[in-house]
């Protein structure tokens, strides 16, 4: 887990002036975004935290904060630069779309494999818990769950379920996720479904801990945290930088909708 000093220092590199009010040294065994809002120059949040106090006792806490910020004009905006995202970098793929659904798949499994891989996990295939998911790893005591989706359907809702059973047997202090990718338009999902469904079922899934992960259509290096962070350390430092990509890309992806006639998203 990370502590409150390690957080905030996470905060000061995004250029945030938001400083978590406890001790430098408790632990942040999870951290959610309960509400943000943007204006011209500031960043308002509400965020909801599960801290471990230096006598191990768990605290659950809300903290708003608020943020001047710098802004470009939007047509300048761009992404985060990659550089200590990750160790190594997995090569971008050409197009957006995907060959079949296989293929889609496939991509997901290996770009979500490879982030747990960075890390520092192991993926393993020859243990029981492997048998319940598409991604298994371990990393010390630590064990993460992930299973994979197209659609943010009635079939990925049905995957959330399982999901939570899963958590249910093997315990709350490890972690599970879903695997989908960040755009599903080919695969009969539109953005504002998909976001539907976060607000729906996705909001449950977060309820129980159960990450909503998306990983980007054509960078397989870039993983969007949808729902809850997780607990380890640096994987939750990766996704808390990831954040503001999928801020970005989804406003690009609504401005290229509103361009479409019919108001239907861009392919």
């Amino acid at each position: 887990m990370v502590t409150v000093a390690e957080v905030n220092e996470i905060f000061e590199r995004q250029g945030l002036k938001i400083k978590l009010p406890y001790p430098a040294d408790w632990e942040v065994a999870d951290i959610k975004i309960v509400e943000k809002k943007e204006f011209a120059n500031v960043v308002r949040v509400l965020l909801a935290l599960r801290l471990i106090d230096g006598e191990g006792r768990e605290i659950s806490d809300l903290y708003y904060g608020e943020s001047e910020v710098k802004r470009e004009p939007k047509v300048k905006r761009e992404a985060e630069p990659l550089e200590g995202l990750k160790r190594e970098l997995l090569p971008e793929r050409e197009s957006v779309s995907f060959k079949d659904e296989k293929d889609a798949l496939q991509y997901l499994k290996n770009a979500f494999s490879h982030l747990l891989s960075d890390k520092g996990f192991t993926v393993v295939t020859d243990k029981e818990e492997s048998k319940h998911v598409d991604i298994y790893a371990e990393k010390g005591r630590r064990k993460f769950f992930a299973s994979i989706g197209l659609r943010a359907d009635d079939s990925l809702t049905s995957l959330g379920e399982r999901m939570i059973e899963l958590r249910r047997e093997y315990g709350g202090e490890h972690d599970y996720a879903i695997v989908v990718p960040a755009f599903q338009e080919q695969f009969g999902v539109t953005l504002n479904d998909f976001e539907n469904w976060l607000a729906g079922p996705g909001d449950r899934l977060s309820r129980y801990k159960i990450g909503i992960y998306a990983v980007d259509n054509k960078n397989p290096n870039i993983i969007y945290p949808l729902t809850a962070y997780p607990k380890e350390r640096e994987l939750m430092a990766y996704f808390m930088r990831t954040t503001r990509h999928w801020e970005m890309m989804r406003e690009q992806r609504m401005l290229k909708r509103r361009a479409f006639k019919g108001g239907s998203d861009a392919p």
